[in-house]
């Protein structure tokens, strides 16, 4: 009988997915903080080291030349468009949202933007498409953020916005960050590093400017936004807070059991650590971790795992008091409630 076009029930042991969560069960991370919590400063700075060799070959920093291109008055705030060169051959898209009234230098808020059309959702541009839809699910924080008294740095990650490649601007979902991923890797980079390296340097732009005090720059970011902000935490000391949304997520739960974009993987990464043990990195930074109940790729128990090893670092290190998480009715969304509380305490407390 010819069942070329019956549904088949395949083995477990022909699917990769399965494949991979089974070797990653049977081989745990040689690194992760349960392992070395008796010497936690030593294992801090060794798995730093060595998280930063996994985001790949950084790039040499190069004078940021920043160029801005147009100014909008926005009502309750100014709008400016900034291109600064992050690396050679490079050049970084941003909107910087300046408040009104503000006395300054300002405590400053950068936004970093999930999957979707980039900076234009994070400035809350209001003739961006899905303008409203990002509205109503919190996702303009850099308008929020302005319109509290912030200075607000919006930019377009690598594969979204401006920065999508030419030849996939008009495709449906409106994104690269897929291909740039895979091209990044052929370099010996990946695409997570580049992405860590701008928001360092975007820090940079900030602490170079007499309207914005350096000692009190924050990054909130949802989804890959949370991604790329609990990454650069980890390895950043000048924030002064981090508010993680919609990413933090034991691994086993997340990365292996659900479809991810590429952009969310580093090679070897997984052989080192956890996702709580890169959040307790961030210490004594503090941190705020928001997700939603029914998170569909970001589960709440594998959150609550990875939290735990979050807090345990934290308290280790000195910084119990640092952390929180915030557990919200909803899926994957941004909370903005409590992530204004927690940075209104750290920015301005």
């Amino acid at each position: 009988m010819n069942d070329t076009n019956q549904e088949r029930i395949y083995p477990a042991e022909h699917s990769p997915r399965a494949f991979y969560q089974t070797w990653a069960a049977s081989h745990p991370p040689t690194m992760t903080f349960a392992s070395r919590a008796h010497r936690a400063t030593m294992w801090q700075q060794e798995l730093r080291v060595q998280l930063l060799a996994c985001l790949g070959e950084m790039p040499q920093p190069v004078e940021l030349q920043p160029e801005l291109v147009n100014e909008v008055d926005a009502g309750d705030h100014v709008r400016q468009k900034w291109l600064l060169r992050t690396e050679p051959h490079f050049r970084l898209p941003l909107f910087l949202l300046l408040p009104k009234r503000v006395h300054a230098p300002a405590p400053a808020v950068i936004a970093v933007h999930g999957h979707g059309p980039g900076k234009v959702h994070t400035a809350g541009l209001p003739d961006a498409p899905g303008a409203d839809e990002a509205a109503a699910d919190e996702l303009d924080y850099g308008l929020a953020a302005v319109r509290r008294g912030y200075v607000a740095l919006c930019h377009d990650m690598r594969g979204f916005g401006e920065c999508v490649d030419e030849d996939h601007r008009m495709m449906a979902h409106g994104y690269s960050c897929i291909y740039s991923a895979g091209r990044s890797i052929m370099l010996g980079r990946t695409l997570l590093g580049e992405r860590v390296w701008d928001v360092r340097r975007a820090i940079d732009f900030l602490a170079s400017r007499p309207d914005v005090d350096a000692g009190r720059i924050a990054c909130v970011g949802h989804s890959g936004g949370g991604t790329v902000t609990l990454l650069t935490a980890a390895v950043e000391p000048r924030l002064r807070a981090a508010v993680v949304s919609a990413y933090l997520c034991a691994w086993s739960a997340s990365l292996y059991g659900v479809g991810h974009c590429p952009c969310n993987y580093v090679p070897g990464l997984a052989r080192l650590a956890d996702c709580g043990d890169i959040g307790a990195l961030a210490a004594p930074t503090p941190l705020l971790v928001t997700t939603g109940t029914h998170d569909d790729i970001f589960p709440l128990a594998g959150v609550q795992r990875a939290f735990a090893t979050v807090s345990d670092g934290y308290a280790a290190l000195g910084a119990a008091d640092r952390v929180e998480l915030y557990v919200g009715e909803g899926g994957h969304r941004f909370f903005g409630a409590p992530t204004w509380l927690f940075l209104e305490r750290w920015l301005r407390g």
